[in-house]
Order: C-alpha cells, then sequence, then structure tokens
C-alpha cells in the first residue's frame, strides 16, 4: 500500500479507505500505513499523537506495526480523523478525499 520515493519522483499519497471512516457501529479498522498517512496528514508524530490522547508513545507504535499491529480504539482513530482532516467520524458525515473508482474505465 505504500510507496517508496524514486529520487526526484514526487510521493504518491496513500488514501485512506472510506470505511475506515464511518461511525462506530460501521467502521472498519485502519490498516497500519492508513494510520501513518493519517498521522502524516495531520502533521504530528506518533510520539506527539500519544502524549495528546494520554496512551505511551509505543502503543501508538504498536497500532502502526505491519506485523502484528495492535487495533487502533475507535475514539482515538476518530481524533486522529480530526486532525487530518479527514472529518468528525463521531459526529458528522466524514470527509471523503476525492478518490478514482478501482473499476472505472475512464
Amino acid at each position: 500500500m505504500e510507496t517508496r520515493n524514486v529520487y526526484g519522483a514526487p510521493a504518491t499519497p496513500i488514501a485512506v479507505r472510506p470505511q475506515c471512516l464511518l461511525r462506530a457501529t460501521k467502521w472498519e479498522q485502519p490498516f497500519p500505513a492508513e494510520i501513518r498517512a493519517a498521522l502524516k496528514m495531520a502533521n504530528i508524530s506518533g510520539e506527539r499523537f500519544g502524549l495528546l490522547i494520554d496512551v505511551q508513545g509505543r502503543t501508538v507504535r504498536r497500532w502502526m506495526e505491519e506485523e502484528n499491529p495492535a487495533s487502533i480504539p475507535y475514539a482515538a482513530w476518530a481524533i486522529l480523523c480530526r486532525l487530518a482532516g479527514l472529518g468528525d467520524i463521531l459526529e458528522n458525515e466524514p470527509l471523503t478525499p476525492e478518490m478514482p473508482d478501482a473499476c472505472s474505465t475512464e
């Protein structure tokens, strides 16, 4: 899901799946790469985010592990979504970024 930069080439952004931006009763856990992407969109480090929500930095690192990731709690994810500009998924409809449809023939 994550792409590596070739020297001089722009980075390809990682999108957060719309299923991760739903209310608590319907949401899907974000993948570790989506958590990292949201932290990047929020321009905040995992350590700083941990301090903000009162969890240890290693807990946030576990959420971002590719192998055997820990589950991020919905409330923490909702805060991160808001910081990242993805919308207030607790109260309002999420702001789903315009993403090309993978099945589109255009």
